[in-house]
């Protein structure tokens, strides 16, 4: 249920106007965005086998192979 802004009588979902007094019913704001940021992870690639690494490994999960470490990404 909504309440009309105009004349405060209860309106079912979804109606435009108002049946009581027929002002325009407003939908509800979209939510706001989350302030939470996902951080970014930068994958690098297994210089042998060319699989997907993440940063802190040392060796690659699919071949072995030791892995050099990367230097963290510059802040801009």
């Amino acid at each position: 249920m909504t309440l009309c802004p105009n004349c405060a009588s209860k309106q079912p979902d979804g109606a435009a106007f108002c049946d009581e007094c027929g002002a325009r019913l407003e939908a509800p704001p979209p939510p706001a965005p989350s302030a939470q940021q996902t951080p970014t992870i930068v994958a690098h690639n297994c210089p042998v086998c060319h699989a997907p690494t993440l940063p802190g490994e040392a060796f690659c999960e699919n071949c072995g192979a030791a892995l050099t470490p990367q230097p963290p990404p510059s802040q801009p």
